[in-house]
């Protein structure tokens, strides 16, 4: 193992970077001509259909990153790797369309959120109305939909 990374740190943060960024193409580009509500339902379908495809992936990316075993450059390039989420998650906030709390806090809400409905194996209507609370949750009160938007198809 050591033939291939000189330290257990490059091992484990190129480990991290690798699944963050097969998340990141998972995720894709979103379509601009959507309300941020539906690009956002869009990240949230990908998200946890990657996830439930690639379980072993998805629970080793929470256990590097919660236990903060990755580099703080790693988790640099794996948030990078996901730069049409972040993109959305700024323009969304930029745009008055989230609630007012720091912007770090409430991507690591979503980021639980998403975690908590793959490890609940949520599916179907379930996944719709995790969504539903979690965009009631983080959205202002003006910008909230009165029928949540379903699965966007892909």
């Amino acid at each position: 193992m050591f033939n291939y990374f000189p330290t257990k740190q490059a091992l484990i943060d190129t480990l991290y970077v690798s699944i963050k960024s097969d998340l990141g193409q998972a995720v894709g580009a979103l379509d601009s001509d959507q309300s941020i509500e539906q690009r956002m339902r869009q990240v949230w379908d990908r998200w946890i259909g990657w996830s439930q495809a690639n379980p072993k992936d998805h629970h080793v990316a929470r256990l590097l990153h919660g236990a903060r075993l990755a580099s703080e450059q790693a988790q640099v390039e794996g948030m990078a790797a996901l730069q049409a989420a972040t993109d959305l998650l700024n323009a969304a906030f930029a745009d008055g369309v989230l609630v007012d709390l720091p912007l770090d806090y409430l991507a690591g809400l979503i980021e639980q959120q998403l975690d908590q409905a793959v490890l609940a194996q949520l599916s179907g209507r379930q996944v719709d109305i995790a969504f539903a609370v979690l965009w009631n949750g983080i959205s202002s009160p003006s910008k909230q939909a009165t029928n949540p938007p379903k699965r966007v198809p892909e």
